[in-house]
């Protein structure tokens, strides 16, 4: 059975400091989970913590059912968890096609098709197949991000800051391939900077403050409603917004 991405009183320590406390999420498939917050929330430290690049201190994260907990980052991508890093993370100096092909895996396994799919969801990538990555500009190095991941065929999407220095119309570009994607059945977990942007296309959302979900619910009731939102983010906890 499909479950998802589920993640259990997950604990991080940077630096001798608890940076995430105990937090619980899931993302299910064909669903976009938004995960909003203040600089300095946790956020990223979450997501480092769920692709294996951090230790976790504490908790577990697990893929229909299977423990994610402690394994490589390359581990936890083969196990079907991709993740997009905020910066643009390429291989500046290979070709476009060729971070593609390293992302796609070994030959004989499918990489040519893996590779293709991604060129059909990027076409403005095309005309720069043999470009080294690091002369693309910031919107087409996100595109070619995303591709990389999308050529490991991922069952879960982890995305931090995608929309960084990018125009608003790429944005707005990006933001409709991932809803796209979730409605063919992978599950976004997207931390976003702007949470009107990542709200119009999530199912659902989670604030973190201070390290811990303060709220987790519809996001239909977060974007219509930006005092809620801001009462979450100055550190309120969800009872004490419902007792306000």
């Amino acid at each position: 059975m499909n479950r998802g991405l589920t993640v259990e009183s997950l604990t991080v320590v940077r630096g001798g400091r608890t940076v995430v406390r105990g937090v619980d999420l899931t993302v299910s498939p064909g669903e976009v989970v938004a995960l909003l917050g203040p600089n300095g929330a946790g956020r990223s430290s979450t997501i480092l913590a769920m692709c294996g690049l951090l230790p976790a201190a504490g908790g577990s994260v697990s893929l229909n059912g299977r423990s994610l907990t402690g394994l490589r980052p390359d581990r936890v991508r083969g196990a079907g968890v991709s993740t997009v890093l905020e910066n643009h993370r390429v291989l500046a100096d290979l070709t476009v096609h060729d971070n593609l092909k390293v992302a796609g895996g070994r030959r004989g396994t499918g990489r040519v098709e893996r590779v293709e799919r991604v060129l059909q969801t990027f076409p403005e990538l095309v005309e720069h197949l043999d470009r080294p990555a690091g002369q693309l500009s910031g919107g087409q190095q996100q595109m070619l991000a995303l591709g990389q991941a999308l050529a490991s065929q991922p069952q879960v999407l982890l995305i931090d800051e995608m929309s960084m220095g990018l125009a608003p119309v790429v944005v707005s570009r990006l933001l409709g391939v991932l809803r796209t994607l979730a409605d063919d059945g992978i599950g976004v977990l997207l931390v976003e900077q702007f949470a009107h942007l990542a709200l119009s296309i999530s199912d659902r959302a989670s604030v973190m403050t201070r390290g811990k979900c303060v709220f987790s619910g519809a996001a239909s009731d977060l974007d219509r409603d930006p005092d809620l939102l801001h009462r979450l983010y100055m550190g309120a906890g969800v009872e004490d917004v419902l007792d306000g």
